[in-house]
């Protein structure tokens, strides 16, 4: 029954894991047709895989599982576009130079689309938030079990606002990077969704029980491997992938200390939630699976329409990509200010 039990949760953290390539890489048409790639098996889904499970399991040990710290780790999620892409050092691939410039060697628009938005969301929180809604779903847990889960689920006019903006957002972005190619978008789209689904079945019929963010739980020989192949990966992609992109001294030092920055944020926001969220939000309409279903259904129509108009939809999605960089770095200065006023005021 043990090795039954660790095969199911392996094959949760491998949806885990799949979920988070989905709205990450197809989403944003960086990594349409991963599937079709070995890369995609050895490298991508390895990358988000391991991410996802090594920072999740690490909020969970040092009980930092609040929105504010969950977003953080996200952060953390999305600095691997520094030593990885060098995207935010030096901007997308293919573009001539960073959008707004790179004061002090940082391309400050990508790092607020990649880092302070796209990642903290779409890699880390959204697939945790998907498996907790099937979870709650199939009757193995209620949003009780994760009082902070109310901040994310709950129906108010700020969730609602990011649900719609991030799936707006994803239909411009895949529509954009896949070129208008409707037939590439949908194979990429729906073939990732069907291996989800697959592995999801199995799931279901090996143990339903197991479909839980528990089971992303993994012991100490799990996250020493899990380290070891993401550290290999960061260390090859270093030397290897865009190397006249590496900055000088200088920049490098400021990312190692805006990583001791994050984490210095993460210790100070260990005040627990509050006790009375969810007393106060058990009438609250929570997110549901029908929710994500209609997530998924938004985002392929707009991709739809996008690849139809093909010019004519430019400037929504120009419109959508400015509104990132400006929203990524309120939400980011905001996660801050939140946890330091928080601290200074438990301290009176």
């Amino acid at each position: 029954m043990i090795f039954l039990s660790s095969l199911s949760n392996l094959f949760v953290i491998l949806f885990a894991g799949i979920l988070s390539v989905f709205y990450a890489e197809v989403l944003s048409g960086s990594s349409i047709l991963w599937f079709l790639d070995p890369f995609g098996y050895l490298v991508l889904l390895p990358l988000y895989m391991f991410h996802l499970v090594i920072l999740y399991n690490f909020a969970v040990m040092f009980h930092r599982n609040s929105p504010r710290s969950l977003y953080l780790f996200g952060v953390l999620f999305g600095l691997y576009e520094t030593w990885m892409t060098k995207v935010v050092w030096a901007g997308f691939p293919g573009s001539d130079q960073p959008l707004l410039g790179a004061p002090l060697g940082f391309a400050i628009a990508e790092m607020s689309i990649v880092v302070f938005v796209w990642h903290p969301f779409m890699s880390f929180i959204a697939p945790i938030l998907t498996i907790q809604i099937i979870s709650m779903h199939l009757g193995n847990e209620d949003y009780s079990s994760k009082p902070w889960i109310i901040t994310f689920l709950s129906k108010r006019k700020l969730s609602l606002f990011f649900y719609f903006f991030f799936a707006i957002l994803s239909g411009s972005a895949l529509a954009l990077n896949s070129g208008g190619d409707l037939l590439k978008s949908s194979l990429g789209f729906l073939g990732t969704l069907l291996i989800a689904y697959i592995v999801y079945l199995i799931i279901v019929k090996r143990n339903p029980e197991a479909l839980t963010l528990d089971s992303l739980i993994v012991g100490k020989n799990g996250l020493t491997f899990m380290l070891t192949y993401l550290g290999l990966l960061y260390i090859l992609f270093f030397f290897s992938v865009r190397t006249e992109a590496i900055p000088g001294p200088a920049t490098i030092v400021l990312t190692i200390l805006f990583y001791l920055v994050i984490l210095l944020a993460i210790f100070l926001d260990r005040v627990p939630n509050d006790t009375n969220t969810v007393t106060s939000s058990t009438s609250t309409s929570l997110f549901g699976k029908k929710d994500i279903l209609r997530f998924y259904t938004i985002i392929y129509v707009l991709v739809v329409v996008f690849s139809i108009l093909g010019e004519l939809a430019f400037l929504i999605i120009v419109a959508a990509f400015i509104a990132t960089i400006v929203i990524g770095f309120i939400i980011f200065a905001y996660t801050f200010i939140r946890i330091l006023h928080t601290r200074v005021k438990t301290r009176k």
